[in-house]
């Protein structure tokens, strides 16, 4: 594995686990070491924060404890188009992920990006990392962990 995707994965398991510890600045200054170093990075940190946010909905024991995404709540019955931008942005995303629809994924970072609406890109960064650290919590309730093994336990 290349040494930059092994850097990215500590820095992002470091911003899961101080965001689990209520250390807001310090889990951005974590996310901030990967998306200083490119679009093509950020994009996997995307990837990878909605892989975490989905992973206990993907693989739900049969008879095991149920995990569902609490933080969009609010926006249940909601139309996506009408919803904030950021949110609509991140739960389409997360759709894709699950669906592993890449060709979505890839427009759904890239149009904003090539747009120039970096505002946008950091705010969706920062629900997709609220969703990543719901599932985390939730798998650290109910004794399991996320993709890699340590993204639920906070190592």
């Amino acid at each position: 594995m290349a040494q930059h995707f092994v850097d990215d994965d500590r820095h992002l398991r470091a911003a899961i686990h101080h965001a689990l510890h209520d250390r807001p600045q310090a889990a951005a200054a974590e996310l901030t070491a990967i998306t200083r170093k490119g679009p093509d990075r950020t994009y996997r940190l995307w990837q990878s924060l909605a892989e975490t946010a989905i992973w206990p909905i993907r693989y739900q024991p049969p008879g095991g404890p149920r995990y569902g995404l609490a933080i969009f709540d609010p926006y249940a019955g909601t139309d996506l188009d009408d919803l904030p931008p950021h949110i609509s942005l991140a739960m389409r995303f997360l759709g894709a992920q699950a669906t592993r629809d890449r060709d979505q994924l890839e427009a759904l970072f890239h149009q904003p990006l090539k747009a120039g609406f970096t505002g946008l890109l950091e705010d969706t960064l920062g629900v997709l990392l609220d969703a990543a650290v719901e599932s985390a919590r939730a798998q650290q309730a109910h004794g399991t962990s996320g993709p890699g093994g340590t993204f639920g336990n906070g190592q």
